[in-house]
């Protein structure tokens, strides 16, 4: 059977999968809004962090550097054990970019078997 392009943008890769930390993603709501709303609440950009009272340091600046979803899940599991639904405090919040905002979102999707892709470019 030959593969759709929608099954390929539904399945993780090695960038999107949430590998052991998937049972994290079991029972998050299915609606756009909310998905955002709970990446919004575990995940601070490092260009906000100042209007939220958030000091950056050389610790919280290397989250930035997290490429998988299983790194990433794992640091902020690490932060804070508690439900991806609880949204952290501001202070509690892993630091990204735009971009890391986005492949939560993509893996997210995906593991609810919603093709979802990633679209970049320079503004």
């Amino acid at each position: 059977m030959k593969q759709t392009v929608l099954d390929f943008y539904r399945q993780h890769s090695r960038i999107t999968d949430p590998g052991e930390y998937a049972t994290l993603y079991d029972n998050l709501p299915d609606g756009l809004h909310e998905l955002i709303a709970i990446i919004q609440g575990q995940m601070i950009h490092r260009l906000a962090a100042d209007k939220f009272g958030v000091t950056l340091t050389s610790e919280s600046r290397g989250e930035q550097r997290l490429r998988t979803m299983q790194q990433r899940l794992a640091c902020i599991t690490e932060l804070d054990p508690n439900p991806l639904t609880i949204a952290r405090k501001p202070k509690e919040k892993q630091v990204g970019l735009c971009r890391d905002f986005a492949v939560f979102l993509v893996s997210l999707l995906r593991h609810k078997g919603i093709p979802a892709r990633m679209r970049v470019g320079f503004a």
